[in-house]
């Protein structure tokens, strides 16, 4: 069955709220990306596993990949880059030896910090033109936002094509 779209609505990439929320992430995880690789020679992945590990100790490759957005084998890939650098140990599971838990180290510990400031200097100047009350509205929007990517994960595209799709603000009653 093809994908129905409203004949008088093509899709503008640069309206779409997806597109315009990954064009705001990559610009900033590229002046990010522009830092600690250079500083740190982590890549992208490398900088998500560490980040997650550093927040969530002893976590899981599988927990790492669904909280950083990577795929499995890029987590493994840059778990791998993480021990071999000194910044991060593994620690294969007791019972099972193929769940293993990653660790952040005291070098890691200090690229993250090392990194978060940076990190949190460019959100300042993100967020900065927004009032206290847009920025908790924002929050408040993101989270719903982020709530119904999941829905619609969860359910895969087909769902956009049977119907059974959340409808848009201008089809609601």
């Amino acid at each position: 069955m093809p994908i129905r779209t409203p004949p008088d609505r093509p899709l503008a990439l640069e309206r779409w709220t997806p597109f315009r929320l990954f064009t705001i992430a990559a610009r900033v995880a590229d002046t990010l990306g522009a830092y600690y690789g250079p500083r740190h020679g982590l890549n992208r992945a490398a900088w998500r596993v560490l980040a997650v590990a550093a927040d969530r100790p002893g976590v899981g490759a599988g927990e790492i990949a669904q909280a950083a957005a990577l795929d499995p084998f890029a987590v493994s890939r840059a778990i791998r880059q993480l021990v071999a650098s000194g910044l991060a140990h593994r620690q294969a599971g007791t019972t099972d030896r193929r769940r293993a838990t990653v660790a952040v180290t005291a070098a890691g510990a200090a690229v993250i910090e090392d990194i978060s400031a940076l990190a949190l200097r460019i959100e300042a100047e993100l967020v900065g033109g927004l009032t206290a009350q847009e920025s908790a509205l924002l929050d408040r929007l993101l989270s719903r936002l982020d709530d119904a990517s999941l829905r619609i994960a969860a359910r895969g595209w087909r769902s956009a094509t049977d119907g059974t799709s959340v409808p848009t603000p201008d089809e609601r009653p």
